[in-house]
Protein backbone atom coordinates (compact mmCIF):
# COMPACT_ATOMS: atom_id res chain seq x y z
CA UNK A 1 0.00 0.00 0.00
CA UNK A 2 1.42 3.24 -0.72
CA UNK A 3 1.46 5.95 1.92
CA UNK A 4 -0.05 9.35 0.55
CA UNK A 5 1.91 11.56 2.60
CA UNK A 6 5.12 11.26 1.04
CA UNK A 7 7.93 8.90 2.05
CA UNK A 8 9.30 10.78 4.63
CA UNK A 9 5.49 11.34 6.49
CA UNK A 10 5.19 7.75 6.06
CA UNK A 11 8.67 6.35 7.66
CA UNK A 12 7.93 8.98 10.39
CA UNK A 13 4.39 7.44 11.13
CA UNK A 14 5.82 4.20 11.01
CA UNK A 15 8.64 4.63 12.84
CA UNK A 16 8.53 3.12 16.61
CA UNK A 17 8.52 5.44 20.16
CA UNK A 18 11.08 4.09 22.21
CA UNK A 19 10.59 2.89 25.39
CA UNK A 20 13.36 4.22 27.26
CA UNK A 21 13.07 8.20 26.95
CA UNK A 22 17.06 8.63 27.20
CA UNK A 23 17.39 6.07 24.51
CA UNK A 24 18.91 8.72 21.73
CA UNK A 25 20.47 11.07 24.06
CA UNK A 26 24.10 11.58 23.66
CA UNK A 27 26.08 11.87 26.62
CA UNK A 28 29.06 14.11 27.18
CA UNK A 29 31.53 11.93 27.68
CA UNK A 30 31.29 10.50 24.23
CA UNK A 31 32.22 13.80 22.97
CA UNK A 32 34.08 15.65 25.31
CA UNK A 33 35.43 12.28 27.22
CA UNK A 34 34.47 14.00 30.52
CA UNK A 35 32.83 11.69 32.50
CA UNK A 36 29.03 10.18 32.21
CA UNK A 37 27.23 13.04 32.84
CA UNK A 38 24.10 13.77 30.52
CA UNK A 39 23.21 16.00 28.09
CA UNK A 40 19.20 16.44 28.69
CA UNK A 41 17.68 18.20 25.21
CA UNK A 42 16.34 21.70 27.22
CA UNK A 43 13.72 21.45 29.32
CA UNK A 44 10.14 22.82 28.41
CA UNK A 45 9.35 26.34 30.34
CA UNK A 46 7.13 25.55 32.57
CA UNK A 47 3.88 26.96 31.75
CA UNK A 48 2.52 29.47 34.21
CA UNK A 49 -1.12 29.38 34.63
CA UNK A 50 -2.64 32.34 32.60
CA UNK A 51 -3.17 34.95 35.44
CA UNK A 52 -6.88 34.82 36.94
CA UNK A 53 -9.01 38.15 35.82
CA UNK A 54 -8.81 40.30 38.78
CA UNK A 55 -11.14 43.01 39.29
CA UNK A 56 -9.88 46.57 38.88
CA UNK A 57 -9.22 48.19 41.94
CA UNK A 58 -11.81 50.72 43.20
CA UNK A 59 -11.10 54.12 42.08
CA UNK A 60 -9.54 56.26 45.37
CA UNK A 61 -11.75 59.66 45.99
CA UNK A 62 -9.76 62.28 46.51
CA UNK A 63 -9.47 62.89 50.16
CA UNK A 64 -11.21 66.06 52.02
CA UNK A 65 -9.34 69.19 50.58
CA UNK A 66 -10.19 72.89 50.31
CA UNK A 67 -7.76 75.94 49.55
CA UNK A 68 -8.00 79.63 49.86
CA UNK A 69 -6.42 80.83 46.79
CA UNK A 70 -5.03 84.57 45.34
CA UNK A 71 -5.08 84.08 41.36
CA UNK A 72 -4.70 85.77 38.62
CA UNK A 73 -7.68 84.93 36.01
CA UNK A 74 -5.86 83.96 32.56
CA UNK A 75 -9.53 82.95 30.52
CA UNK A 76 -12.96 82.10 31.31
CA UNK A 77 -14.97 79.87 29.51
CA UNK A 78 -18.20 78.52 29.43
CA UNK A 79 -19.41 74.67 28.38
CA UNK A 80 -22.70 73.87 26.94
CA UNK A 81 -24.57 70.77 28.17
CA UNK A 82 -22.88 67.22 27.52
CA UNK A 83 -19.83 69.46 26.25
CA UNK A 84 -18.13 67.09 29.02
CA UNK A 85 -19.73 64.07 29.36
CA UNK A 86 -16.44 61.75 28.41
CA UNK A 87 -14.58 63.66 31.11
CA UNK A 88 -13.80 62.29 34.59
CA UNK A 89 -15.02 62.65 36.98
CA UNK A 90 -18.70 62.93 34.84
CA UNK A 91 -20.70 65.63 34.88
CA UNK A 92 -24.95 65.49 34.32
CA UNK A 93 -25.16 65.85 30.37
CA UNK A 94 -27.99 68.05 31.12
CA UNK A 95 -25.54 71.00 33.36
CA UNK A 96 -23.88 73.74 31.72
CA UNK A 97 -20.36 74.70 33.55
CA UNK A 98 -18.26 77.51 33.61
CA UNK A 99 -14.54 77.03 34.03
CA UNK A 100 -11.88 80.03 35.00
CA UNK A 101 -8.17 79.35 34.06
CA UNK A 102 -6.20 80.49 37.41
CA UNK A 103 -2.86 81.26 37.93
CA UNK A 104 -2.59 80.36 41.36
CA UNK A 105 -0.19 83.17 43.54
CA UNK A 106 -0.53 82.02 47.07
CA UNK A 107 -2.45 79.01 48.48
CA UNK A 108 -3.41 77.64 52.12
CA UNK A 109 -5.68 75.33 53.90
CA UNK A 110 -9.44 76.59 54.08
CA UNK A 111 -9.51 74.63 57.18
CA UNK A 112 -7.57 73.04 59.82
CA UNK A 113 -8.58 69.67 59.33
CA UNK A 114 -8.30 70.12 55.14
CA UNK A 115 -5.45 69.19 53.78
CA UNK A 116 -4.42 72.41 50.24
CA UNK A 117 -3.78 70.15 46.78
CA UNK A 118 -3.61 73.99 45.20
CA UNK A 119 0.47 74.94 44.28
CA UNK A 120 1.23 78.67 44.06
CA UNK A 121 3.10 79.11 40.72
CA UNK A 122 0.70 76.25 39.00
CA UNK A 123 -2.07 77.16 36.49
CA UNK A 124 -5.22 75.23 36.90
CA UNK A 125 -8.85 75.15 35.09
CA UNK A 126 -11.38 75.54 38.01
CA UNK A 127 -15.37 74.97 37.46
CA UNK A 128 -18.33 76.25 38.49
CA UNK A 129 -21.94 75.59 38.30
CA UNK A 130 -22.73 79.28 38.47
CA UNK A 131 -22.10 81.63 35.32
CA UNK A 132 -18.31 83.42 35.38
CA UNK A 133 -18.33 86.32 33.65
CA UNK A 134 -15.51 86.98 31.19
CA UNK A 135 -15.13 90.78 32.45
CA UNK A 136 -12.98 88.64 35.16
CA UNK A 137 -10.10 88.21 32.66
CA UNK A 138 -6.68 89.85 33.37
CA UNK A 139 -8.21 90.83 37.28
CA UNK A 140 -6.98 88.87 40.58
CA UNK A 141 -9.07 86.99 42.88
CA UNK A 142 -9.25 85.54 46.06
CA UNK A 143 -11.64 82.21 45.95
CA UNK A 144 -12.06 78.61 47.67
CA UNK A 145 -10.86 75.76 45.46
CA UNK A 146 -11.80 72.21 46.17
CA UNK A 147 -10.66 69.60 43.85
CA UNK A 148 -13.00 66.37 43.69
CA UNK A 149 -12.99 63.65 41.73
CA UNK A 150 -11.27 60.21 42.47
CA UNK A 151 -7.67 58.23 40.95
CA UNK A 152 -9.34 57.42 37.54
CA UNK A 153 -9.68 61.44 36.79
CA UNK A 154 -10.59 64.95 39.13
CA UNK A 155 -11.68 68.36 38.55
CA UNK A 156 -11.15 71.89 40.05
CA UNK A 157 -14.25 73.72 41.46
CA UNK A 158 -14.05 77.46 42.61
CA UNK A 159 -16.56 78.99 44.67
CA UNK A 160 -16.54 82.11 47.09
CA UNK A 161 -15.02 84.13 44.66
CA UNK A 162 -14.23 88.02 44.73
CA UNK A 163 -12.27 90.36 42.93
CA UNK A 164 -9.22 92.22 44.79
CA UNK A 165 -9.34 95.62 44.80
Amino acid sequence: MACLWGPMACSLARSPVPADPMEGIVTQASETGLGDRVSAPPARAAQAAPPSPAAPPSPAPVPPNGSLVNAVVLNAASWPPSSLRHTLPPVPSDQALYSLTLDIRTAAPAAPDRQSFAKPKTVIEAFSPDPLGTDLVGKEVTAMLRLAGDTRGVRWWVSELKVVP
